[in-house]
């Protein structure tokens, strides 16, 4: 069967140079990866961000190999992104919300989501497969589902603050 580890490669040769072992012996696939933009206050460097479908997100150090934290989710995770500043990531997945993390700590400090409203949409009603933070605002985010809708978010606010459909 085949490995689920993410595979770090050496971009001159192709030659194999870190291999970032799923959590827990995963057995499903990750789902996107993202380099953190920033050193943290740490001064690390070379920071990934890994997301699996049986709900993992997981830091790593590429250079080391090493798990810097990792957070397990109830859902199947399908997209995680780093703020423009490093401080903070988010996941989402199948169950339509977005997840907001400290860095540091990936401790869940922001659940985005629809409102329970019948005659606004505020937020996906479907799994969300794509997620990016603003390049320069750490406090917005834009999102792509299922239900064919762009969604604008404010981490300080619960519910989209604008929409495309």
């Amino acid at each position: 069967p085949a490995s689920k580890d993410c595979v770090v490669f050496e971009m001159q040769t192709g030659s194999v140079v870190y291999k970032l072992h799923s959590p827990s012996g995963e057995k499903l696939p990750a789902t996107s990866v993202r380099f953190k933009p920033v050193a943290d206050n740490t001064g690390l460097q070379n920071v990934l961000l890994v997301s699996y479908s049986s709900g993992y997100v997981q830091q790593w150090h590429v250079a080391t190999g090493k798990s810097l934290s990792i957070a397990e989710e109830k859902r199947q995770t399908l997209v995680a992104a780093y703020s423009s500043d490093g401080l903070t990531y988010a996941s989402s997945g199948n169950d339509n919300k977005l997840l907001v993390y400290d860095t540091a700590t990936s401790t869940c400090n922001a659940t985005l989501e629809a409102s329970s409203s019948l005659t606004q949409m505020d937020g996906h009603e479907s799994r969300v497969f794509a997620l990016k933070y603003h390049p320069t605002d750490p406090n917005i985010l834009v999102s792509a589902g299922w239900d064919d809708t762009v969604q604008f978010w404010d981490k300080r606010v619960e519910n989209s603050i604008r929409k495309i459909s």
